[in-house]
């Protein structure tokens, strides 16, 4: 698998258009050596809905980034499209 980045500028934006939209998740950005991964969780621990994971995806591909999520649904990363 083949890791693409997704700049900060995105991650904030993504927030923004959640946010607008009423919802309390948020997209978590961790960083390490090597890649990226995220979270899509409330500020509460509430995980992520399928509502919400399909907004972040389809905001994500309108910037040109594809996300794949784990199977605990609120984990994903950036997959070169």
């Amino acid at each position: 698998m083949h890791r693409n980045i997704i700049p900060i500028g995105d991650v904030i934006a993504v927030n923004q258009m959640l946010e607008q939209r009423g919802s309390a998740l948020r997209v978590h950005m961790h960083d390490a050596c090597g890649g990226q991964s995220f979270s899509l969780r409330a500020d509460d621990g509430t995980p992520a809905d399928e509502a919400g994971r399909r907004a972040v995806g389809e905001f994500f591909s309108a910037r040109g980034h594809a996300v794949e999520f784990a199977a605990g649904g609120s984990d994903f990363w950036a997959v070169r499209p």
